[in-house]
C-alpha cells in the first residue's frame, strides 16, 4: 500500500497528464506514441480474452474482436 502522501500527490496530477504539467512529451515522436498505444491496447485485449477463457466464458467472434480497430 502506498503512503497517504503518494495518493494525494497522484490525485493532484490526475488532470494534468503524466508529465506533471511540464509540457514534455512522454514519447519522442507521435509515431512512437501511436505504436505504444496500439501495443498497449493489444496487451489489455489479451488480458481480457485470457480472463474470459480461464473462467469458461465464450470468446467473442472475430468481427466483435477486431471490428472496432477496423472502424466498424
Amino acid at each position: 500500500m502506498c503512503p497517504p502522501d503518494a495518493r494525494n500527490d497522484a490525485g493532484a496530477d490526475a488532470g494534468r497528464g503524466h508529465d506533471g504539467g511540464t509540457g514534455k512529451l512522454s514519447h519522442p515522436s507521435p509515431a512512437q506514441f501511436l505504436l505504444h498505444m496500439l501495443t498497449h491496447d493489444a496487451h489489455h485485449r489479451g488480458q481480457a480474452l485470457l480472463a474470459l477463457k480461464v473462467n469458461s466464458f465464450p470468446l467473442p467472434g472475430e468481427d466483435a474482436l477486431w471490428g472496432p480497430l477496423r472502424g466498424e
